[in-house]
């Protein structure tokens, strides 16, 4: 006997909740038992597995639910939350952050590194270019000493204004000493120190050894000044940079 079914439903109609109920069904069964089933421990009809008390109405292996899940919503969030590709990307921000502000402070010590490497070159290079116009000096060549008086005064500039000033006139000079910042004293003093270099060269009344001797001591101080000179070591700088 099969129990009765019901289907609780809502009748739009009297806005109420009804339930209909089916009938009981009655199943009659003919023929022998033993020919369907064995009894309790017995042996199984055709196609049937042994009877171990009651049998159960299960699914094959193979034949599962479409969806492990009640629902057909995706967690996405919650599945990124959890993933390695989350990590990435919150850890991604800082590390460039942090490989950005390296990268700029091994630029600026390479950039300081090579200011310094270039200041003691040229300490250097003066140095011997003095010493060379001093003994000039001393021998009494009087071209020679104010060649290399000449080349110091160059040098120097170069360095200080990052580029050649060899094909320049002396108003084009005298224009970029003061486009770099050098004040207009400063300016003036060298480019009457090099044009007292030219006329020295091939005036015989130079060979004094006192006035070269004063020459070098006024080259001396002219470098120095050239080397305090804040506004040129800025454009040095920055020509680096």
């Amino acid at each position: 006997s099969v129990p009765p079914f019901e289907l609780p439903f809502f009748d739009p109609a009297a806005k109420v909740y009804l339930v209909e109920k089916s009938s009981p069904l009655r199943i009659e069964v003919v023929g022998e038992t033993s020919s369907v089933a064995g009894g309790k421990g017995g042996a199984a009809g055709p196609g049937l597995p042994a009877a171990s008390g009651a049998i159960e109405n299960t699914l094959p292996a193979e034949i599962r639910p479409l969806r492990a899940r009640p629902g057909l919503r995706r967690d996405v969030m919650g599945t990124f939350y959890r993933s390695r590709g989350f990590v990435g990307v919150v850890a991604a921000p800082p590390l460039a952050f942090g490989l950005t502000v390296l990268v700029g402070r091994v630029r600026g010590r390479l950039a300081q590194e090579t200011l310094r490497s270039r200041r003691r070159k040229l300490r250097r290079l003066l140095r011997r270019r003095l010493g060379a116009a001093e003994a000039h000096m001393e021998a009494g060549r009087t071209a020679p000493f104010y060649i290399e008086i000449d080349r110091v005064l160059g040098e120097i500039l170069v360095a200080r204004l990052g580029q050649p000033t060899g094909g320049l006139s002396r108003d084009e000079l005298h224009a970029l000493l003061l486009a770099k910042g050098l004040t207009a004293p400063l300016a003036d003093r060298t480019l009457a120190e090099l044009e007292e270099c030219d006329r020295a060269r091939f005036s015989p009344a130079s060979a004094d050894p006192a006035a070269m001797r004063v020459a070098l001591e006024r080259a001396e101080d002219l470098i120095l000044q050239l080397e305090k000179s804040s506004n040129l070591a800025r454009a040095q700088e920055s020509t680096l940079s």
